[in-house]
């Protein structure tokens, strides 16, 4: 019986998903068509119509992340006016079309990149849309259950992907069916584009929505505090002899010494933000986010030396200029 509710559940969330998402969920079911589409007709396509294609699919995951930007800014400040509803999903499409008109003409390194930069502003938005006119002081707390809900939906996801895969593969096995590798991959899309994006759109918090009384998960303290605090610890202590062996040999670093700097300091930082609501308790926390800041101050500075000296041999190049 608890089955059968928890069930009932998740389809009644589903559901409740697609009211509060609709242009964002039926972006990402035509993104699924039209991933299949690509996929059973590649062949049959000239060069310039699956250039094309492909362009049109990038968009579309573009347009599912702007989407949804536009929907919780439609929830947080002019749910009921219509006319700015309508406004904000014009002023969408013309990006898009823009976009596509003119930032995606070709597939070469600054175009992919520019995409990914974009893509990435797209999500910090969705992050940030939540605390911008609200004074709440658990927005941490707001988006640990939000990485809790992402991490709830791959698994759910994972789970009834392979359970269709064994059941395609049971079928194959058992009887005189060949089920070509073409449906798994169908499966896929179907699960990950539709499936998991109406399950996580459903448990994301809705404004008004107070985490007062939620509590900091217990296996999210342990792995932050034990695990991640100590690795970066440890990282950090590495990148201090490598860069003491550069003061003893003056010899400068390697190029992927500065990428591994740039990723290191973000996801510290990441860490740092998510850490917040237990430095007044925990003392472990509470010193990290007192030092790292000062101690990451001296790696940076060597790793833009680092950059100066490349750029004085060989120019600038893309890679330097994002750095």
């Amino acid at each position: 019986m608890k089955f059968v509710n928890r069930l009932k559940s998740i389809f009644l969330s589903l559901r409740q998903s697609y009211k509060r998402f609709p242009i964002t969920i039926g972006i990402s079911t035509l993104l699924t068509i039209s991933l299949i589409y690509f996929n059973e007709n590649r062949f049959d396509m000239s060069p310039l119509t699956q250039e094309n294609l492909i362009r049109f699919n990038m968009i579309l995951g573009m347009g599912i992340l702007l989407s949804l930007c536009i929907d919780l800014l439609k929830e947080n400040f002019f749910k009921e006016n219509k006319g700015k509803t309508i406004l904000s999903y014009l002023i969408g499409i013309v990006i898009v079309v823009f976009y596509y008109m003119f930032l995606l003409k070709e597939f070469e390194f600054v175009q992919m990149t520019r995409y990914l930069g974009t893509m990435i502003f797209l999500l910090l938005v969705f992050f940030y849309i939540p605390v911008i006119g609200n004074k709440d002081k658990n927005y941490e707390y707001r988006v640990i259950e939000i990485f809790g809900n992402f991490f709830e939906t791959a698994i759910y996801s994972l789970v009834l992907l392979f359970g269709i895969f064994a059941i395609f593969f049971t079928i194959d096995s058992l009887f005189d069916v060949t089920i070509s590798y073409e449906y798994y991959l169908y499966v896929f899309f179907i699960i990950f584009f539709i499936f998991a994006v109406s399950f996580f759109l459903s448990k994301l918090p809705e404004d008004g929505d107070t985490l007062d009384k939620k509590q900091f998960s217990g296996s999210m303290r342990i792995l932050l505090t034990y695990i991640v605090i100590p690795l970066i610890t440890i990282y950090t202590i590495i990148l201090y002899v490598y860069f003491a062996k550069i003061l003893i040999t003056w010899e400068w670093p390697k190029g992927i010494v500065s990428h591994l700097v740039i990723w290191y300091t973000a996801v510290s930082i990441g860490v740092i933000f998510l850490i917040t609501p237990l430095i007044e308790t925990d003392k472990i926390c509470r010193y990290f986010k007192v030092l790292f800041p000062k101690l990451v101050l001296p790696i940076l500075l060597m790793m833009f030396v680092s950059i100066g000296q490349r750029i004085n041999q060989y120019g600038i190049t893309e890679n330097r200029y994002y750095i």
